[in-house]
């Protein structure tokens, strides 16, 4: 029997972890590159790897508070960068800082609204990374954007169209403009050729929106201590663009929760967890359909998700209707030529405490139209609003009827029982059915079987005839030799 001798061990351990050290240091030494080139170049030293750019073109000035799009990168982590001309910069780097970004991948695909981070400023020069935009992997790569937004200033930008409020300790909060957009309309295609990528860029039209008005239509519903609510939150607007049919509408919100607890009391409203960025696409053909109190016999609301200001207004003002709006409300919408209802909340009131949804930072992202029979998609330069916390509108609560509150209870039960007494009726059919089952499937069992053997039998006779008939042929011809 043979031994392995100590030094023979000894040189197969060391091949094995030579072999070891050789698989693992490519992977170690691609993790350090990769940690090493983790370095953002200066938003000039991007610029000027285009020979037409020209610094001196772009001065700073003071009372401008505009952003200008200038370019746009790609990196081999597939992120997207935008380099940002902002004349403010010049007096103060924190000023007019861009915030937020309206862009589509492609022209099948709808714009969205992106977060800007800023990477580097120097002097009116800004580069900003678009944040949770990833850069697909084809050849060819198209990019539109249509407005650029950073943070509103009171004093520059004015407010927010609205009625303001008046709060429970009595100060007045007004509807504000959170973000202030301008418009950018470039389409850019960037391509990858031999391992270099181009970009270029045109001109694309885009929507203006030149008057607005975010609100809120209040539904009361519910019984007994708790009183459920429901808030329909709408943007009334006008645009530069003449629109005969509104079909589409793309809009983003903000969503939080509030509260306020009324016992023990407290000073002032709290917020829940964080707000939730949305964006919904709205469509002319959906009706909305709510039961504010969440019991199937409270009261039923419908409204269309797109509609004519005039036609709205319309019924607002039909003596039937149960619909409270301000006068200053009426007169804004009656300025606008179309409502979009965009969001649905909830606002729970009882003994203990106020708990309600709210909404902020609205903005319209995309318009799908109808002129002159042609459909057109466009992107939209619109400002982010957040409204007040005051109801445009409010209907009328139900009466607490509680005749037909019963009436409608035992509908209800009614219904439920007969639906019961049907599953029932099935369940005794099918137990009377039960001893003759075995019978039945037997009966089709024995149909499908035949009936396979049929349907075999007329597929192989025209083989078998033909079969039979060359057969004799041949028997025939044997016979004769």
């Amino acid at each position: 029997m043979k031994t392995i001798s100590l030094k023979r061990i000894l040189v197969i351990l060391a091949a094995f972890f030579t072999a070891l050290l050789f698989l693992i240091t490519p992977t170690v030494q691609a993790s350090a590159d990769e940690t090493s080139d983790i370095r953002y170049t200066d938003v000039l030293e991007d610029l000027k790897k285009d020979e037409s750019f020209d610094e001196t073109k772009y001065p700073a000035k003071a009372d401008d508070y505009s952003l200008k799009v200038l370019q746009i990168g790609e990196t081999v982590d597939r992120e997207l960068y935008v380099y940002v001309y902002r004349p403010r910069a010049g007096e103060d780097t924190n000023n007019c800082l861009a915030k937020k970004i309206s862009l589509s991948k492609t022209s099948e695909t709808s714009f969205s609204s992106y977060n800007l981070t800023l990477i580097d400023n120097t002097e009116v020069f800004d580069k900003y990374r678009v944040e949770g935009f990833n850069v697909n992997g084809f050849m060819v790569r198209m990019y539109s954007i249509s407005m650029i937004s950073r943070e509103a200033y009171k004093d520059i930008d004015g407010k927010a169209d609205g009625n303001g409020i008046l709060n429970i300790f009595g100060s007045v909060v007004q509807s504000f403009k959170d973000f202030k957009s301008y418009k950018v309309a470039q389409r850019w295609r960037a391509s990858t050729s031999n391992g270099a990528v181009t970009y270029e860029c045109e001109e694309e039209e885009v929507v203006i929106v030149t008057k607005k008005l975010v609100g809120f239509i209040r539904y009361p519903d519910g019984y007994l201590s708790t009183r459920m609510d429901c808030n329909s939150h709408f943007v009334a607007f006008s645009c530069d663009h003449q629109i005969d049919t509104l079909l589409k509408a793309r809009v983003c919100y903000t969503q939080g929760v509030w509260y306020y607890t009324l016992y023990p009391r407290v000073e002032d409203w709290e917020q829940e967890g964080a707000d939730v960025e949305k964006e919904v696409v709205l469509d002319s053909r959906e009706t909305v359909t709510e039961e504010p109190g969440g019991i199937s016999f409270g009261k039923v609301y419908r409204w269309k998700e797109i509609e004519k200001s005039t036609d709205f207004l319309e019924s607002v003002n039909k003596e039937k209707s149960d619909l409270n709006m301000t006068s200053g409300a009426k007169e804004d919408i009656a300025k606008t030529d179309w409502i979009l209802r965009f969001a649905t909340t909830e606002r729970h009131n009882n003994t203990y405490n106020i708990r309600e949804e709210r909404v902020s930072k609205v903005a319209i992202l995309e318009l799908t139209f109808m002129t002159k029979g042609k459909v057109y998609t466009m992107g939209v330069v619109d400002d982010y609003d957040t409204p007040d916390d005051i109801p445009d509108a409010e209907a009328d609560p139900p009466e607490e009827d509680w005749l037909e509150w019963l009436k409608s209870m035992f509908s209800e039960l009614w219904d439920k029982l007969t639906i019961i007494f049907k599953i029932i009726v099935l369940v005794l059919i099918a137990a009377v059915l039960l001893p003759i089952l075995p019978w039945v499937f037997k009966l089709i069992g024995f149909v499908l079987k035949w009936a396979f053997k049929i349907a075999w039998w007329l597929f192989c006779f025209p083989w078998n005839l033909i079969a039979k008939l060359f057969g004799k042929g041949d028997g025939a011809e044997r016979k004769n030799e």
